[in-house]
């Protein structure tokens, strides 16, 4: 099978995923740990306050993503790596770029983290204080999740 044959049986909605043995996820999970660690370990850390908002955290609580594949964040927020909420007022970050160790957030840089959080979450968010998106952004993102429970099966679709 060639590449573009392997690539529209995968996409074609035909395709089901099963695990169907332990061993080579933790294989995979030893093999990538070496690889996370010499990322995480060449971080440099950054304690965000919140002035007047506060952090939510969920079930899935850190976050890590690509700045690349994340362009829509507040100027100044692109080169963060990894997100660690600590409490409702401060939340751990690990960069790679130079800068200051403490940054002080409104409440609209607060708002979309939590968001980024959010969607982050398996199921549950938990939050000091009641706002309207939370709910909203739980379900759609909820929804978008083809596997949230250990029994699902990943499907393809294109």
């Amino acid at each position: 099978m060639d590449p573009e044959e392997f690539k529209r049986a995968l996409t074609g909605g035909k395709v089901r995923a099963v695990q169907t043995n332990r061993g080579w996820s933790l294989r995979m999970m030893a093999e990538m740990l070496m690889f996370f660690q010499r990322r995480f370990m060449g971080m440099r850390l950054l304690l965000m306050h919140a002035n007047d908002a506060f952090f939510v955290t969920s079930d899935c609580p850190v976050a890590v993503h690509d700045p690349a594949t994340m362009p829509l964040l507040p100027q100044g927020f692109q080169s963060f790596e990894m997100r660690f909420p600590l409490s409702r007022e401060y939340c751990l970050a690990g960069t790679y770029s130079p800068g200051p160790t403490r940054l002080e957030l409104e409440s609209d840089q607060v708002e979309t983290l939590n968001r980024f959080l959010v969607r982050q979450a398996d199921r549950f968010v938990y939050a000091p204080f009641n706002a309207g998106y939370i709910q909203p952004e739980l379900r759609d993102s909820l929804a978008k999740k083809l596997a949230t429970q250990r029994d699902d099966v990943i499907q393809f679709f294109e």
